[in-house]
């Protein structure tokens, strides 16, 4: 078998990198030990967590994270948690779930300080069933100016952000490197 050989071990450490990236698993580096160590863990994670202890969960995954998913239950402070994944050198996917949880618009501005991810392209955010308002709206408004964003993806149903908040949201539309955003707004009272 291959990975049992020692010829596995002889293969350059880019090359291992760039295979277990393609196969968006950790599996590979259940080889051995001296793969787990090269490659780390946890480079595409889904976590289910109780507010208290996501940026306990999430910080240590900053290091090597690719992809995360994160699905928070209650009221959260997401400050610890984005200040951990806007340094995350590799992260490139984020999904943050935190929906009917009395999200503030302290909460919104701290997750959009994830526009300063270095690598960060693809965003979701599903935030439907809070009361942001405008002014929530305004802050996560701010993605615009996240440099490498190509998708982003905006649930933010019965949020009462109203026009002028849909307003500030439409101008993320300028955002540099943007291809594709999703905004979903009903249930705002847009346009009544």
């Amino acid at each position: 078998i291959f990975f049992r050989s020692a010829m596995a071990l002889q293969l350059p450490s880019e090359l291992w990198d760039i295979i277990a990236d393609s196969v968006q698993s950790d599996s590979l580096a259940h080889v051995c030990r001296r793969l787990w160590d090269l490659l780390g863990s946890s480079r595409y994670v889904k976590l289910n967590c109780d507010s208290h202890c996501v940026t306990q969960r999430v910080r240590p995954l900053a290091r090597n994270v690719r992809a995360l998913q994160v699905k928070v239950k209650g009221p959260w402070d997401p400050t610890g948690a984005i200040d951990a994944l806007q340094h995350a050198p590799f992260l490139h996917t984020l999904t943050l779930s935190n929906m009917a949880a009395d999200v503030t618009v302290g909460s919104a501005r701290a997750m959009a300080a994830i526009r300063t991810a270095p690598s960060l392209h693809t965003l979701t955010l599903n935030l439907g069933r809070n009361a942001l308002g405008t002014d929530g709206a305004g802050a996560l408004a701010a993605l615009k100016d996240a440099g490498g964003l190509r998708t982003l993806s905006l649930d933010l149903w019965g949020c009462a952000v109203g026009d002028s908040g849909a307003a500030a949201l439409a101008q993320l539309k300028d955002a540099p490197a943007l291809r594709t955003l999703t905004l979903e707004l009903w249930g705002n009272a847009v346009g009544n």
